[in-house]
């Protein structure tokens, strides 16, 4: 799960066509009374926004550390009676009632993002009261052809030129097959835009979407690979857009950008046909995407842009039995004394009395039972 730093969440208030849609649609959707959740308030700006609107009571959702300063921001603006927060994620916390507004803004480059649907799914379905509102109501996304070569030069250059005589070309395969944020200007785009993809918040249950498309170039040019971004609908008449130009460079957004293995030649008329894959695996979105165009064909995965070892591949075998190693009996004996009702500052003397060399302070066995305890006492 993606983490931000301070000067990360600094950049999302920063961001004026997400903030001022989202203040907008909050202002509309937020009747006097209203109970409201919010999944992912990160420093808390809408949690304070919703109170403003006319909320009763405001649940406030996150899993970062940064709650602690949403809730010094709710102190700040008189409202922190009004708020409350769960450090949690939103798929453990229980509510005492439903609500009337659910807001979220969980998205990355694009809305298919980590657990962002499963997150909105789950929540409409056990804290949305008949006839609730959410915020953003729907997401379209859209693909097009991209003429980008100072973007594809920066991620192919450095493994087609050769470093020193010394040619590179396997790290090659690897970034061509990787999902990147790019800021396309208009004139980037060699043909009118397709929707590919269209979220309904309200109705959508399956997070898994694919599509097949053609992609028509409007004028001649060198096509890179394929842009990709979204519109919003926050609420009626409440919408923004992170489509190449002013859009993509002044949001946190940005564009999303498949690129292809290598440039293909299009003349003003000519299509290629796209399917578009997202299949979430593991909490992460695995992207798939297949080009044909006059008789290229590329077959692109998210998959294949991280090395796997052969002996790394082996030992995820079903087959494989593993080693105990040092570090698996310390997890072991963490988690054994953890169940059994002991403290941290017990396990620690523990761990420092049986693996000396391994911990050569209690405050280093302190850490690592802090870590290890973290990891499963089911919080963030």
């Amino acid at each position: 799960m993606q983490r931000y730093s301070a000067a990360g969440h600094g950049a999302m208030v920063a961001d004026r066509a997400r903030v001022e849609g989202y203040a907008r649609a909050i202002e509309r959707a937020v009747r006097p009374g209203d109970a409201v959740l919010e999944i992912g308030t990160g420093t808390g700006l809408f949690a304070v926004l919703a109170c403003r609107a006319g909320a009763r009571r405001v649940y406030a959702i996150e899993t970062d550390d940064i709650v602690e300063v949403a809730r010094a921001n709710a102190a700040a603006n008189g409202v922190a009676d009004r708020i409350e927060f769960f450090h949690a994620m939103s798929t453990e916390v229980e509510l005492p009632e439903r609500v009337a507004v659910i807001v979220s803004d969980l998205r990355g480059v694009l809305p298919l993002y980590e657990g962002h649907l499963e997150s909105v799914i789950d929540a409409r379905a056990r804290f949305l009261a008949p006839g609730g509102r959410l915020v953003p109501r729907r997401d379209r996304l859209f693909l097009a052809l991209a003429e980008a070569p100072a973007r594809h030069a920066e991620l192919t250059g450095p493994w087609t030129g050769g470093a020193l005589g010394v040619a590179l070309p396997a790290a090659g395969e690897l970034v061509v097959n990787d999902l990147q944020k790019a800021s396309f200007e208009p004139g980037q785009i060699l043909g009118a835009p397709v929707c590919w993809a269209e979220i309904d918040y309200a109705t959508v249950e399956s997070t898994h979407f694919s599509a097949r498309v053609t992609l028509a170039s409007a004028r001649a040019g060198s096509c890179h690979g394929l842009a990709a971004w979204f519109d919003a609908e926050l609420e009626d008449a409440v919408r923004y857009t992170t489509a190449p130009g002013a859009a993509a460079r002044s949001t946190i957004y940005g564009n999303a950008f498949f690129p292809w293995p290598r440039a293909l030649a299009f003349e003003a008329g000519e299509e290629a046909e796209v399917t578009m894959q997202a299949r979430p695996v593991a909490g992460q979105y695995l992207w798939s995407w297949e080009m044909r165009h006059r008789g290229a064909r590329y077959r692109q995965s998210t998959l294949f842009a991280t090395p796997l070892s052969a002996s790394r591949l082996a030992r995820r075998a079903a087959s494989h039995v593993p080693p105990p190693s040092d570090e698996a009996r310390i997890d072991h004996a963490i988690l054994g004394a953890i169940v059994a009702g002991r403290s941290l500052g017990e396990i620690a003397s523990d761990l420092l009395a049986r693996w000396p060399a391994r911990f050569g302070r209690w405050e280093d066995a302190l850490a690592r039972a802090g870590e290890v305890s973290g990891r499963y006492d089911g919080k963030p």
